[in-house]
């Protein structure tokens, strides 16, 4: 029961970072700031994708499945060189210029870097909720922060100066996790390239599609832009907390489930997250409606556009879970091929919505979920074929997710 309670406890301090940190942040910060900080974690998240190539669940896997395997110090190993590089090269953009853009992006992408390869052992040796709190360093740090600023009553981004510091600091910490500190083996080194560069492009796909709607807004349109679209997908990812929370804990549990089990697992977990989403937009109207100080910001009134972007949560835990089941049973290329479906009508949909309306915030919002529709059912397509497995739960889910979303787009678009 203690061990239950240190673990919720952690998660809930983790978490709780995580959500209200970028809320917090939308308050203090002048909007086109606010859009840079996400713009920054956006493109930083991604570029720490393609650099960790793939370490975190190569490591991870390895340890559920043989417990002690050579590819662990070598995935510690790449992991130390490739934070201690971006650290070096972050305190250095720091000297020789003035805090901007590449600053932040070296620091976070440093910082994740770290983050994924310890979380994932800390996860893979049943420490879930230790492990929630390395997944949320950065929002945490980013929280204290922003409370710092809110003292020295100040709107700019130069507090995120510090992260190269910290990114020094992950790398220390994987040295220390290095049983043999002998010199790598080329064959270990091939290996892990062999393991990990499919499980790389698996992953940019994945979580670059997450982070891809506020990099093309930072890039196409304005800083302002993705500040909006943001406010609307942080508030409704609150709604991940029970899916995140389940998936932490019980991570090495749950991808030692059948097919059958882990449909069922998925599918009642997604409806949670899709009925947490609702209530939180129910919560926003009443917090409108009866002018309700909050001291946090709250997005523009739009159901639609909140509909959409609970729905795109809910999508996104069934596709992640299913990810995970593609990593296990060694399919990774399927996932790449999904993912790539995905941002392809992703893109068009923005092409062929830009034609009906010039709300750029519902144009990416509706791309959005409709990319993530695409990707969950050619990952199903693909389980069906390759595994002879059908997921009735999640069939369910996502035809309920959708039922919504086009009941509310009639209601808009032509009512």
């Amino acid at each position: 029961m203690k061990k239950y309670i240190l673990h919720l406890s952690l998660f809930g301090v983790s978490k709780s970072a995580v959500l209200f940190a970028p809320l917090i942040a939308a308050s203090v910060l002048s909007q086109s700031n606010y859009g840079l900080l996400e713009w920054s974690l956006s493109f930083a998240m991604m570029l720490s994708i393609l650099l960790s190539l793939g370490s975190g669940s190569v490591l991870s896997f390895e340890i559920i499945k043989h417990e002690t395997n050579r590819l662990t110090n070598t995935t510690l190993y790449y992991a130390l060189i490739i934070s201690l590089l971006l650290g070096i090269l972050g305190s250095i953009s720091l000297i020789f210029l003035e805090p901007s853009r590449i600053s932040y992006i070296l620091g976070f992408t440093g910082v994740f870097t770290g983050q994924f390869i310890l979380s994932a052992y800390l996860k893979a040796k049943g420490k879930g909720a230790y492990a929630s709190i390395v997944e949320s360093f950065i929002y945490i740090i980013i929280l204290f922060l922003l409370f710092n600023a809110i003292l020295q009553e100040t709107k700019s981004l130069e507090f995120l100066v510090i992260f190269p510091f910290f990114t020094i600091v992950f790398s220390g910490i994987l040295f220390f996790l290095i049983n043999d500190r002998t010199k790598l083996k080329r064959e270990d080194f091939s290996l892990f390239i062999q393991r990990g560069f499919p499980i790389m492009i698996s992953s940019f796909f994945a979580v670059g599609f997450v982070n891809l709607p506020r990099v093309l807004l930072g890039n196409f349109e304005s800083f302002e832009s993705v500040g909006v679209f943001s406010l609307y997908f942080r508030w409704a990812a609150i709604a991940l907390v029970i899916y995140q929370f389940s998936l932490v804990i019980n991570f090495r549990k749950i991808y030692t489930y059948s097919y059958e089990k882990l449909d069922l697992y998925i599918a009642i977990i997604s409806f949670l997250v899709l009925l947490i989403g609702f209530f939180i937009i129910m919560g926003l109207v009443v917090i409108e409606k009866y002018n309700i100080t909050l001291y946090l910001s709250i997005p523009k009134q739009d159901i639609l556009i909140q509909s959409l972007m609970a729905g795109t949560i809910t999508l996104w835990a069934i596709g992640t879970s299913l990810e995970g089941l593609f990593y296990r049973e060694h399919l990774s290329k399927l996932q790449i091929y999904s993912s790539i479906f995905g941002i392809s009508i992703f893109s068009l949909s923005i092409i062929f919505l830009n034609s009906l309306t010039s709300n750029v915030i519902l144009i990416f919002s509706l791309s959005w979920f409709i990319g993530y529709m695409a990707i969950i059912l050619l990952q199903l397509l693909f389980l069906q074929k390759y595994l002879n497995v059908h997921f009735k739960g999640i069939y369910y889910i996502i035809m309920t997710t959708s039922s919504i979303q086009v009941i509310l787009i009639i209601r808009e678009w032509i009512f």
